[in-house]
């Protein structure tokens, strides 16, 4: 004991200080000094620690944050609309084919399909009725249907009970030309004689068109 260096040790047992001898005035540190270095700056192994340092953010939540936590981000604003490709169809009512045509085109619309027919207006060749009617709003590319006033419309006399010549010469009198005719078994006791006309008496209707008759036979 009297010639060795004393050695004391702290409550680790594993870390052991030389005091004196020949490593205490700068030396080599002994090797008990290094390994317990080496052992001191060892991670220390905690389940607890280990386990929480993974990744911290959670499944989203309700709110859109991370880990159900609210998220502070704005909503997506919502897709804009297209814009409305309709147009308002103008009024042309009144107005004759050429005109009603030109109006159309300016607003954008192509397909015009029209008509003349007989509708009791005194204004020839314009406009009667349009379809849509003005101010609906529709796609360019829908149809704008005209009805125009014909020139050439008289009203249907009646000659029901009239024989074929006198029908034929009342209805030629007003300017219809195109007659055809049948005799049938009408059960008529007017033999000879117009039972039906196709064309109800008093309509305005196309001289160039036919109005039918149907008379009773003699034969049955």
């Amino acid at each position: 004991m009297a010639g060795g260096p004393l050695i004391t040790t702290t409550d680790a047992p594993d870390t052991a200080v030389a005091t004196s001898g020949p490593g205490a005035a700068g030396g080599p540190a002994p090797a008990a000094v290094a390994t317990a270095a080496a052992v001191s700056a060892l991670p220390t192994a905690n389940p607890t620690t280990q386990a929480s340092a993974g990744p911290t953010s959670g499944p989203a939540g309700p709110g859109g944050g991370p880990g159900g936590a609210p998220s502070t981000a704005p909503p997506p604003a919502p897709p804009s609309s297209p814009a409305d490709s309709r147009v308002a169809v103008p009024d042309v009512r009144g107005m004759v084919l050429g005109d009603a045509s030109a109006a159309l085109r300016r607003a954008g619309f192509s397909n015009i399909p029209y008509v003349y027919d007989c509708y009791r207006s005194p204004d020839t060749g314009n406009v009667v009725r349009q379809d849509p009617v003005a101010g609906t709003r529709i796609a360019t590319t829908s149809a704008v249907r005209l009805y125009l006033q014909a020139n050439d419309c008289s009203d249907v006399p009646n000659v029901v009970g009239m024989t074929l010549d006198d029908a034929a010469a009342t209805l030629k009198k007003v300017g219809f030309t195109n007659i055809p005719y049948v005799y049938e078994c009408l059960n008529s006791k007017q033999i000879g004689a117009v039972v039906t006309q196709s064309v109800a008496p008093g309509t305005s209707y196309g001289r160039s068109k036919p109005v039918s008759l149907k008379l009773q036979a003699n034969n049955c």
